[in-house]
């Protein structure tokens, strides 16, 4: 089943490839803290299969021989007070991410509230759209067990009404799954199902999994100086694991890495650079927590934190976040107090900062 699943993917795909006049193979070649920054199967044997000619340009959309000169926006005191507005009715850790990808088109979105045809949302749509679809499913099939342990009898039910809830969601009003929605249909369905098994996986080898929050809306008040900031993020998933805290992240991005490591040189590049997305949204996520009251009387079984995102032959894996040189699954909230907040606070420090302009990143 898998292999004819993968079948059909790959029937979509060569239809449009040959009935292209001409066909742009684009891959992301910069390695991120998920991906491996290599060429997909896909291209591979494309390449090996058909004779076509294939010139490879680091940038298909920019001429070589131009060079751009970033567009600078100095804070001006209109700029500085849409600022204030934002900080005061929410800062996210999306918002933090769309600043270090390019803060012009932060500036576009958030400051101007327009939206630009290069902003990495529009990108991927596509992708967008089978995220959102993916987590109400989720959300769906989880709530009912909502502070309940999961037991092999709920891993049955859901298995049994999760294709049907798959299409309810997909489809909306439609009544009939075709075209575009095809190809969604089996991502999804697929992503649900190994979803499902691996939390039965987890219960057959005998783990107890306690489910806290599904989609858990979470916030606090950050002080910089004078200016209180109000951090919120929506958490995907907080259950117990054995007794033990986790704050999960779904991603649905083939991941090629079994695990992340931060290090105490490291930490700052997290929350700076966009390669780091990731692991800089779930840090976010974990202070959050801390300063909520799901907190209260846990100090003594800090939380682990994963991002669950599938592996290349669809199984899911849960990608752990070890912490430092001993390689800490857990991290306390002292910890974090120490080593994290200082460069949270920095980095959102300088996105206010009237003195700090506007700048265009050329990528």
């Amino acid at each position: 089943m898998k292999d004819f699943k993968n079948d059909i993917y790959f029937s979509h795909f060569m239809r449009i490839f040959e009935s292209s006049k001409r066909t742009y193979l684009v891959y992301k070649n910069q390695q991120d803290e998920i991906n491996s920054g290599e060429k997909s199967r896909f291209i591979h044997q494309i390449e090996m299969n058909y004779k076509i000619s294939i010139e490879k340009i680091n940038n298909p959309f920019i001429p070589r021989n131009f060079i751009k000169t970033p567009i600078i926006i100095e804070k001006t005191k209109s700029i500085i007070h849409r600022l204030n507005e934002l900080i005061t009715h929410g800062l996210s850790p999306s918002s933090i991410h769309l600043y270090n990808y390019n803060p012009l088109l932060f500036y576009y979105k958030k400051i101007l509230g327009i939206d630009n045809p290069y902003d990495p949302d529009k990108i991927s749509f596509n992708k967008k759209k089978v995220g959102k679809v993916i987590h109400k499913i989720l959300k769906i099939l989880y709530y009912p067990i909502k502070k309940e342990f999961i037991t092999p009898n709920y891993i049955h039910k859901m298995k049994r009404i999760s294709d049907s809830i798959v299409k309810k969601v997909l489809l909306e009003k439609e009544k009939i799954i075709e075209g575009e929605n095809m190809l969604f249909y089996y991502i999804i369905k697929t992503y649900i199902e190994n979803f499902i098994s691996w939390d039965e996986k987890c219960i057959q080898n005998g783990h107890n999994i306690f489910i806290k929050e599904i989609e858990c809306k979470v916030s606090t008040n950050l002080n910089i100086g004078p200016k209180k900031i109000n951090l919120h993020g929506i958490i995907d998933r907080i259950d117990e694991y054995d007794g033990i805290t986790r704050i999960l992240d779904y991603k649905i991005g083939f991941s090629k890495i079994k695990e992340i490591n931060i290090s105490l040189k490291n930490i700052e590049t997290i929350f700076q650079d966009p390669n780091y997305s990731n692991t800089m949204q779930l840090l976010i996520y974990v202070y959050l927590w801390f300063k909520s009251s799901m907190f209260f009387g846990k100090e003594k079984t800090p939380p682990i934190i994963g991002i669950i995102s599938p592996e290349k032959n669809g199984k899911i894996l849960q990608i752990p976040i070890n912490f430092f040189h001993q390689k800490k699954k857990n991290i306390t909230y002292e910890d974090y107090r120490k080593n994290f907040l200082p460069f949270l606070l920095k980095r959102i420090s300088e996105i206010l900062d009237p003195k700090i302009p506007i700048i265009e990143k050329i990528y």
